[in-house]
């Protein structure tokens, strides 16, 4: 497993060849400590070295195996009861050559680092290391070896940098530490490089926030604007329901007009017919007032022209005698002029 991991987790700040001397298999720190957390649980992508695949595919076979759907409490109990039933998980778990730990150290935490590494076992299996607290625990911790494991060294890490473990150097004291020296370089370079992408992936957390920010505020903005446009919706909804009653009022009230003005006409045009009716009979009237009118112009005339007569008899000296003549049918008998103006005084 590389110190950066395909998850981005860390597992030591210390790495260190260790070269097993039956098989000739060469094992790092990253090999010594086998870390699961909660995502690479959940997503079921767990990369294994060989050493602990087996034992994975043990504790797979049994029935309390935790699932897909428990919870991380669940997941840590029953990963707990894993270690208590099976005290060689401490082998698998600490190193890739059972033969090479003292088990019984460790398991009884004799010591402080052996309590630290009993933790670690357990702690490990959803927790990552990479924290203040397993930073202080591991800091110069020695796995402790069988007194009977041939020459091994042990070799311990002093750095400030980050959590270290232990550093099982080769056969010889100077070949060991030119391997922690290279090693430790190649370390410190994977701390920077996951330092600038600890630092990259927090400035993407903080753009990611920024853009949920601003997603939220045009969310926001966007159903205010629906609320609003709802709003004048409704508004003029109720606009057109108001103006369709108006207008409905408008042509009964049109209707109306129309029916009163039929009626209107109806009366002036009987109105219309009695005034021609009236003014036939006027008409008559009036040929008949013109017609004694000329008559009484006519008596008028005559009359005045008798006084005139008269008053020119009356005026001549009496004659003698004169002789009677019979009356002139042409000229009115006074009788007749008596009853034509009395005629005209009843018209008039």
């Amino acid at each position: 497993m590389d110190p950066e991991g395909k998850h981005g987790y860390k597992i030591a700040s210390c790495t260190s060849a260790y070269k097993e001397e039956h098989s000739g298999k060469d094992y790092t720190m990253n090999d010594l400590v086998i870390v699961f957390n909660g995502k690479i649980w959940d997503f079921k992508d767990v990369i294994l070295s060989d050493v602990t695949r087996d034992r994975l595919e043990v504790w797979q076979k049994r029935t309390d195996y935790p699932k897909e759907t428990s919870t991380r409490a669940e997941r840590e109990k029953i990963w707990r009861g894993f270690v208590d039933d099976d005290p060689s998980v401490l082998e698998w778990m600490v190193a890739p050559v059972a033969e090479c730990v003292n088990r019984s150290t460790i398991e009884k935490a004799r010591t402080p680092g052996a309590k630290a590494l009993r933790e670690l076992t357990k702690g490990c299996l959803e927790d990552l290391p990479y924290t203040t607290k397993w930073k202080a625990l591991l800091s110069g911790v020695q796995v402790p070896l069988n007194p009977n494991f041939g020459r091994r060294k042990h070799t311990i890490s002093k750095s400030k940098a980050g959590p270290s473990l232990l550093c099982l150097g080769g056969t010889g004291e100077a070949s060991a530490r030119e391997e922690v020296g290279v090693t430790y370089n190649k370390v410190r370079a994977d701390e920077t490089a996951l330092e600038q992408a600890k630092l990259e992936l927090e400035t993407k957390e903080a753009e990611l926030e920024s853009r949920e920010e601003r997603l939220l505020q045009a969310k926001m903005k966007l159903t205010e604007a629906m609320e609003k446009h709802k709003g004048r919706i409704e508004r003029a909804k109720t606009a057109a329901e108001q103006n369709e009653k108006l207008v409905q009022q408008a042509v009964q009230k049109r209707d109306n007009a129309e029916a009163k003005t039929r009626d209107a006409i109806t009366r002036l045009t009987d109105a219309e017919a009695k005034v021609l009716e009236t003014s036939v009979s006027l008409q008559s009237k009036d040929v008949a007032t013109a017609s004694l009118t000329e008559t009484n112009m006519k008596l008028t005339v005559a009359i005045a022209s008798l006084s005139r007569e008269k008053d020119s008899l009356m005026m001549r000296p009496p004659l003698p005698s004169t002789p009677q003549f019979p009356p002139n049918p042409r000229l009115p008998s006074p009788q007749s002029i008596h009853s034509e103006s009395s005629v005209e005084g009843g018209l008039s």
